[in-house]
């Protein structure tokens, strides 16, 4: 590896990359860079991109692919487990139909301090807004990085429920990534996802995650993860809620996610979760206090180590009545 560029990784603190050396990480990609002549022209481009490309595989494999590391405390003390959650604004992050469950307008902040390092930040800033029990649409903002390389998205969705039995929903995205001194891009990401309630205590939820087939840059042809998302969500009673995950991401094993909360008291749940490629375990809590909830979790990583979560939702005016499946009649 060029002297400049390992003096870079190390100037971040990187020496090595779950479990593997930064080398065995970055020569397999930069080789694929190589496979086709370079021209003349085409040098000063693939000088700006290759360092863009490299942090991208490093920090992008953080906070894609099998963590479930996106935005919500609540999702978070869940491990992750959310595709069929419905009525949490941060379900955006997990399946945008999930805000089809939302009564009344709510904005939310979340911030977590990724592997406790306090040069690794990430932070959101999301609003949804129920138009009747039909139509939903949502607003969200998210960065992550440090200062060298930094992520951040803005995304528009659309979420509408249909008979109160089968919602949809899509999240328009627009993804930036830049390193400091070196380059940056932008693109373009479409979401979308759909929950099925089966009955009312059982809800089935399907997302995936760049169903566009994006790239963050073409000039590389490194391209934003696919993720496929397939998700259970049981509530039996009140105080109980059960969910189940199975994701898939484009080059990472299949992995499984499980949580479960409790709440022995309307003002307080009390959540736990386990994932796997990679493990992850989790435990979390949720405050009500009267239009707000305070949520906050912490998760294990088996190679990276713990991140705190934390969460602020706020809830605008009353509620209105929820769309579900009605009663079967009686004979």
């Amino acid at each position: 590896m060029n002297s400049k560029l390992k003096d870079f990784f190390k100037k971040q603190g990187i020496s090595k990359f779950n479990g593997r050396r930064i080398e065995e990480c970055v020569i397999p990609h930069f080789s694929k860079i190589r496979e086709k002549p370079i021209l003349p022209d085409q040098t000063n481009r693939m000088r700006q991109f290759f360092l863009f490309s490299i942090l991208f595989i490093l920090c992008g494999n953080l906070s894609a692919g099998n963590d479930p590391q996106f935005p919500g405390a609540r999702r978070a003390g869940l491990a992750g487990a959310f595709t069929a959650v419905n009525g949490d604004l941060w379900a955006l992050g997990a399946n945008p139909a999930g805000i089809t469950g939302l009564t009344r307008p709510v904005a939310g902040m979340y911030m977590e301090r990724r592997f406790l390092l306090k040069e690794i930040n990430s932070g959101a800033f999301a609003f949804a807004m129920p138009f009747n029990e039909k139509h939903f649409v949502a607003l969200d903002f998210s960065g992550f990085g440090f200062a060298t390389y930094n992520d951040s998205r803005l995304a528009l969705s659309y979420a509408t429920n249909l008979l109160g039995k089968l919602s949809l929903g899509a999240k328009f995205n627009v993804v930036h990534t830049t390193i400091k001194e070196y380059s940056s891009a932008t693109s373009f990401v479409l979401d979308a996802g759909l929950q099925a309630q089966v009955t009312q205590t059982f809800t089935m939820g399907f997302s995936i995650f760049n169903a566009s087939q994006s790239y963050l840059s073409k000039a590389i042809r490194e391209k934003i993860p696919t993720v496929l998302n397939l998700g259970v969500c049981w509530k039996p009673s009140k105080k109980v809620m059960a969910t189940a995950d199975i994701s898939k991401a484009e080059n990472y094993p299949l992995s499984f996610r499980f949580g479960v909360e409790y709440q022995p008291v309307d003002m307080l749940a009390i959540r736990a979760g386990v994932a796997t490629n990679p493990l992850i375990l989790s435990f979390g809590l949720g405050v009500k206090w009267k239009n707000a909830i305070l949520n906050v979790a912490n998760t294990w990583h088996e190679r990276l180590g713990y991140t705190p979560h934390l969460g602020i939702d706020f809830a605008f005016g009353k509620e209105k009545k929820k769309a579900t499946i009605p009663p079967p009649k009686k004979k």
